[in-house]
């Protein structure tokens, strides 16, 4: 893959995945790109880079296996302020989060590290990361207790309450990926939906 169909495969992944995270309607997204379309590594690595800096998004590399490499993208204020409202809820402290030290660095840190003994040993998923994708902590409460059952919604995530809200936000959402993959599919950037 030549570095022109490399960047389409970005932008095509960032439109469907991750595009209201890049318009800063939502806190962060946790992605995966595919290494079979990964030819040259540096060339990836730097384009996403690119990419993300025009929305001024920072990312992190979490894991990798054979098939993927998935990556955390992540706006710093909002997530700043989901962590430092969220510090003391259970489900961070429970899993090893500090609500002494709430910083990004750390806890992308420590939740890096949970994400890899989920991949490599198969335990718990790390759930928490509902809360630092901006979901509602009643929906990420919501899917633990229930495993991921009995949901009203299903959608950009899985709702157990305030359904209504959702919906409006999901259609928000899906708005947006469709002005991104539109753009994507007319042969511009992604960044053509800024303007």
């Amino acid at each position: 893959m030549g570095k022109e169909n490399l960047q389409y495969y970005i932008h095509s992944t960032l439109a469907n995945n991750c595009i209201p995270v890049l318009m800063k309607i939502k806190t962060a997204g946790f992605i995966n790109f595919k290494k079979a379309y990964i030819t040259d590594r540096q060339i990836f690595m730097w384009l996403l880079k690119e990419e993300l800096e025009i929305f001024h998004c920072q990312y992190e590399f979490i894991y990798e296996d054979e098939k993927y490499i998935y990556v955390f993208i992540y706006n710093s204020e909002p997530l700043k302020a989901v962590i430092g409202e969220l510090c003391d809820h259970p489900i961070l402290l429970n899993n090893g989060y500090s609500s002494v030290e709430p910083t990004i660095d750390n806890y992308i840190k420590i939740f890096k590290h949970r994400y890899m003994d989920y991949a490599i040993h198969k335990v718990t998923f790390p759930h928490e990361l509902g809360i630092f994708l901006g979901y509602p902590i009643h929906d990420v409460e919501g899917y633990i207790n229930n495993n991921g059952e009995n949901y009203l919604l299903n959608g950009y995530w899985k709702v157990y309450d305030k359904a209504a809200d959702a919906v409006k936000i999901f259609q928000n959402y899906q708005c947006y990926r469709n002005k991104a993959v539109e753009l994507i599919l007319s042969g511009k950037g992604l960044s053509e939906i800024l303007i």
